[in-house]
C-alpha cells in the first residue's frame, strides 16, 4: 500500500486506483511470484528507463528485497511461431499473469510496432482449442450493436445470430478489440459493465437489456478481453475506462545487436508462396495449391545488405519499426 500510494503522488496520470491493490493481493493469493506481480501490474506499462525507476523504488523495502527474483519465462510450445525477441516476451509473461489471475489486458505501443498482430497471436494461443478468432478493428463508426447484436439467441445455433463478443463471453474465449482508442464514447462505456465483473467466478453475469427476452448471459470462466490502443492516445482515453485493465506497453520489438537483427530479417524474408497461372489452372488444381507451396529462403548476402541498408536508416531516422521492417522484407 505505501508503493501504491507513492507511485501514485509521482504518476497522478496513469489511473492507479483501488483497483491495482485489489488485483495484486488476489494474485498473491493465488501464489503469484511478487516480483512478477507488481511489474505486471504496476510497471508493464512503462518503458525500460521508467521500469528501472520503479524497481529501485520497491527496493528501498527492506520486504521486497527478499522475494525480488523474477521467474523466467518460456514460450509454451504450441504458441504461434514468431519471433521471440525480448520485448515480447517481457509482454507475454504480463498477459499470462493477468489471465491467469482474471485480468482485462490492454496493450499499447508506438504506432507499427506490430502490436495488433501480437494480440491476435495471442488470441489465437488461448483459442486453439475451438480455431475461432475474435477480432474487431474498432473505429469511431463501430457501433454497440456490432458486438451485441439484438437478435441474440439463448443458444448458440447454425444461424449465427449471435454477435462475436457474445459468443466470445458463453464460450470462454479470447476476444481482441484492435484500436480501442478509436470507438465512440458509447462503445467504451457499453464494456464496462464486462470489465467490472469478477472475471473467473463460476457465476458471473453480463446484462444484455437490448434484449429483452434474453437480458443476461452467462460468463465462462475462461472468456478474456484484448484491447489495444496507440500509446499516444491512451490519454485521451477516460481513466475510469483505462484503470479496468493492466495496462501493458510492447515497445520496439527490434533488437540492434548484429546476430539478432540479421536473424529477424531472414525469419521475416523466409516466404511461402505459390505460382498460379490463372489462364490454365483448374478449380482442381488450385485445391490442391497447399501441396505446392515454395518456400524463399534468403541468401546471406541479401540479408547482409538489408542490415547494413538499416543501419544507416537506424542512425538517421533513431529506430525503424517492425512494420516498416517487415514489408521491406516481405517486398
Amino acid at each position: 500500500v505505501d508503493f501504491h500510494i507513492k507511485l501514485w503522488e509521482i504518476n497522478k496520470d496513469d489511473c492507479f486506483t483501488v483497483r491495482q491493490i485489489i488485483a495484486t493481493i488476489k494474485a498473491l493469493t493465488r501464489n503469484e511470484n511478487v516480483y512478477d506481480t507488481l511489474m505486471s501490474i504496476y510497471a508493464a506499462r512503462y518503458k525500460k528507463e521508467k521500469k528501472i525507476e520503479l524497481i529501485e523504488l520497491l527496493n528501498k523495502y527492506e520486504s521486497f528485497k527478499s522475494i525480488s527474483n523474477p521467474t523466467e519465462f518460456e514460450y509454451p510450445s504450441d504458441f504461434p511461431s514468431c519471433y521471440q525477441n525480448q520485448s515480447l516476451s517481457d509482454v507475454l509473461k504480463s498477459v499470462f499473469l493477468s489471465f491467469r489471475n482474471h485480468r482485462n489486458v490492454l496493450l499499447i505501443a508506438e504506432e507499427g510496432a506490430g502490436i495488433s498482430q501480437v494480440s491476435r497471436w495471442i488470441a489465437q494461443y488461448y483459442n486453439k482449442n475451438t480455431g475461432n478468432e475474435y477480432y474487431c478493428i474498432c473505429t469511431n463508426e463501430t457501433k454497440c450493436s456490432q458486438l451485441i447484436n439484438k437478435k441474440f439467441i439463448d443458444q448458440i445455433s447454425s444461424e449465427n445470430n449471435t454477435s462475436f463478443l457474445l459468443e466470445a463471453i458463453i464460450n470462454g474465449s479470447c476476444v481482441v478489440l484492435d484500436n480501442i482508442d478509436q470507438a465512440s464514447c458509447s462503445v467504451r462505456e457499453r464494456l464496462i459493465p464486462l470489465l467490472d465483473v469478477e472475471i473467473g467466478s463460476k457465476n458471473n453475469y453480463f446484462d444484455v437489456p437490448e434484449n429483452y427476452e434474453h437480458n443476461k448471459v452467462k460468463i465462462n470462466e475462461n472468456f478474456h478481453l484484448v484491447c489495444t490502443c496507440k500509446a499516444k492516445n491512451i490519454s485521451k482515453m477516460p481513466p475510469s475506462f483505462i484503470n479496468r485493465f493492466d495496462v501493458i506497453l510492447l515497445e520496439n520489438q527490434i533488437e540492434y545487436e548484429e546476430n539478432e537483427l540479421k536473424n529477424l530479417i531472414s525469419i521475416l524474408m523466409k516466404q511461402f508462396y505459390v505460382i498460379i497461372n490463372t489462364q490454365s489452372t483448374t478449380k482442381q488444381e488450385e485445391s490442391n495449391l497447399e501441396d505446392k507451396k515454395i518456400e524463399f529462403e534468403p541468401s546471406d548476402e541479401i540479408i547482409d545488405l538489408i542490415y547494413q541498408n538499416i543501419k544507416i536508416d537506424a542512425t538517421q531516422i533513431n529506430e525503424i519499426t517492425m512494420f516498416q521492417l517487415s514489408r521491406l522484407c516481405r517486398a
